[in-house]
């Protein structure tokens, strides 16, 4: 099951809609964990890191890589 967030990108200014894989009840209790003070990989520790980065700002994976890319 998967819950659809929508959250604007601060980098690009669109709104992403990106399908979390948690079933919106767990996708919430998490998310209220992590808003809460919870390290957000504590509060959803079977999310990728793009999904957990998503959810903390926005930035979609393909973002990332245009506008940030490679720190290497």
């Amino acid at each position: 099951m998967y819950t659809m967030v929508c959250k604007t990108s601060p980098l690009s200014g669109k709104q992403n809609v990106v399908a979390i894989p948690l079933a919106p009840e767990a996708y919430a209790e998490a998310y209220v964990a992590w808003r809460d003070g919870s390290l957000i990989q504590d509060a959803f520790p079977t999310l990728t890191d793009p999904d957990r980065e998503f959810v903390k700002t926005g930035i979609t994976a393909q973002e990332w890589d245009q506008f940030i890319g490679d720190e290497d």
